[in-house]
């Protein structure tokens, strides 16, 4: 059907030229003034030629204008020196030429030198087999390719090209638009200045291009250059393998990286960044929210104006930061910037290593501190606050309780408003104060300015310590049981020491009795060798006494005794001398 319509208009304006001259007869050619045909020739069977030195050989052919040569069966030259040449072929216009089997070639120079093939236009070429060429200096060179508009070339097989100055260069290539170029196998390029060089890429869009292997470009000035990539919205650019541009300006420039929404960019390898200017740069990082920045390794940004920089970082929340390595802030302006660092409440903040912050305000700024709670603070190396206004301010502290403050190293306050600012120091119970270092305070208000002591009240405030165990080493504490028993116990003792004393006094009285009355007896004797024995009582006690004297002169004597009782002794010695 295409052969019988591209030959029916040049044919029917050829016969309508012929029939205004003369009659039509086979092999016939016209005269241009009577007994003139102008050096025209109609050799071919049923051939009709009419021009000057006009020639149709072919048969049932049919040229016609100066020059024109119809060469071949059934066809059409309508033109000074146009050329139909091929089998079934029509040229229509000055120098066209139709040289291709059932080709048509129509318009200045035109040219349709292919199998099946039509250029239209001036200038215009369609040298593919079933090519299609329509427009000035138009260029259909591939098999069944087709090339519309002013200089559009569609030089690959099966390509499309239209619009002014496209170009469909590879094989299944379209461009639609002008300047639109697709020269990848099987590309698209739709849209002007539009650009397809991937096998398999379709870029849509003024200036889109997608260079990528299976890229998808949609959308002005977008850019799919990485292999499988997809960049949409205007000025969008997707440029590493397999990932996805998604907005205006967007940028996804790392390997499997997905950026989404207008100026969002993911550069780390396997990032994603979600949300308006939002960056997404460390490996597997990801940013969720506008201005959301994931710059650490494996870090996780969501929340507008968030900051994930640490390797292993979160951080959760409208301009929540987290900058340490593994490190984690949850709450809005929540801040956790230490190695394993982690801060959840509004306004949190972890800015020591290990440390931990969980409540709104709360602040843990010493080494493996804790602070939960509105507002609490552990400054301290490993302190832990835990309460409303808690403060854990000195090293290993721990304050626990509403405006609880452990100032001292190692300190303890437990209870609303206690306070522990001693080393070493323990307040327990609200209010309580433990100021000297090694103190305990234990109770409401209960308060302890003396070191390493314990007290269960205050000057004003005493206080019974009830249900206490029986102590039972050296250093145990007595309870009111135990000291009963020890002075009951003492006053026996007591009463049996008195007793016995009392005992050996009167034994000491017995013999002191007996020993006078030795000396006694002995002293009325007026010999040179005297002994004397007494007997002596006293509270129900007996001694016995006996001694010797010895006169050695009449100056002099010597004098020896003894008193016993049952289980007492005494003796004595004695030297007398007189002048």
């Amino acid at each position: 059907m295409n052969q019988i319509a591209n030959r029916q208009v040049p044919l029917v304006a050829a016969l309508l030229l012929a029939l205004s001259a003369s009659p039509v007869f086979a092999g016939q050619t016209c005269e241009q003034s009577p007994g003139n045909d102008g050096g025209a020739s109609a050799s071919g069977v049923d051939a009709f030629a009419c021009g000057s030195n006009a020639n149709a050989s072919g048969v049932r052919s049919t040229a016609v204008g100066t020059r024109a040569r119809a060469s071949d069966e059934e066809t059409v030259a309508l033109g000074a020196d146009s050329v139909a040449s091929g089998f079934h072929s029509s040229a229509l216009g000055q120098q066209s030429l139709a040289s291709g089997r059932g080709a048509t070639a129509v318009g200045w120079r035109a040219v349709a030198s292919g199998d099946l093939s039509t250029a239209t236009g001036n200038d215009a070429i369609a040298s593919g087999a079933n090519s299609t060429a329509n427009g000035r200096s138009s260029r259909a060179t591939g098999d069944n390719s087709t090339a519309v508009g002013q200089d559009a070339q569609a030089t690959g097989v099966n390509s499309t090209a239209v619009g002014q100055g496209s170009r469909a260069t590879g094989e299944d290539a379209t461009a639609l638009g002008q300047g639109a170029v697709a020269s990848g196998f099987h590309s698209s390029a739709l849209g002007a200045q539009s650009v397809a060089s991937g096998r398999g890429a379709t870029a849509t869009g003024w200036q889109a291009q997608a260079t990528g292997e299976l890229s998808t470009a949609t959308g002005n000035a977008a850019v799919a250059s990485g292999t499988n990539s997809t960049a949409t919205g205007r000025a969008a650019q997707a440029t590493n393998v397999n990932t996805t541009a998604t907005g205006q300006g967007a940028v996804a420039s790392g390997e499997d990286a997905t950026a989404t929404g207008q100026g969002a960019v993911s550069s780390g390898f396997h990032s994603t960044a979600t949300g308006a200017l939002a960056s997404a740069s460390g490996r597997g990082a990801t940013a969720t929210g506008w201005q959301s920045i994931a710059s650490g390794e494996l870090s996780t940004a969501t929340g507008n104006a968030a900051v994930a920089s640490g390797a292993n970082s979160t951080a959760i929340g409208r301009a929540a930061s987290a900058t340490g390595a593994n490190s984690t802030a949850t709450g809005q302006g929540a801040a956790a910037s230490s190695i394993n660092s982690t801060a959840l409440g509004q306004g949190a903040v972890a800015s020591d290593e290990d440390a931990l912050a969980v409540g709104q305000g709360a602040q843990a700024t010493g080494f493996h501190s804790t602070a939960s709670g509105t507002q609490a603070v552990a400054s301290g190396r490993g302190g832990t606050a835990s309460g409303w206004q808690a403060q854990a301010t000195g090293s290993l502290s721990t304050a626990m309780g509403n405006s609880a403050v452990a100032s001292g190293a190692n300190s303890t306050a437990v209870g609303r408003a206690a306070s522990a600012s001693g080393s070493d120091s323990v307040a327990l119970g609200a209010g309580a104060s433990a100021t000297a270092s090694g103190s305990v305070a234990l109770g409401n208000g209960s308060t302890n300015d003396r070191a390493n002591t314990v007290s269960v009240g205050s000057a004003s405030n005493q206080r019974q310590i009830t249900n206490v165990a029986n102590g039972t080493a050296r250093t145990d504490a007595a309870n009111f049981g135990q000291l009963t028993d020890g002075l009951d116990d003492l006053r026996g003792y007591v009463d049996t020491r008195f007793d016995e004393t009392d005992q050996r006094i009167d034994k000491f009285g017995a013999m002191n009795a007996a020993m006078s009355t030795m000396l006694a007896s002995a002293s009325g004797v007026q010999s040179d060798n005297r002994i004397a024995a007494g007997v002596g009582f006293s509270g129900g006690e007996s001694a016995f006494a006996v001694g010797y004297q010895r006169k050695l002169s009449e100056r002099a004597t010597f004098t020896l005794g003894g008193s016993f009782t049952n289980d007492e002794s005494s003796a004595g010695l004695g030297f007398g001398y007189g002048w």
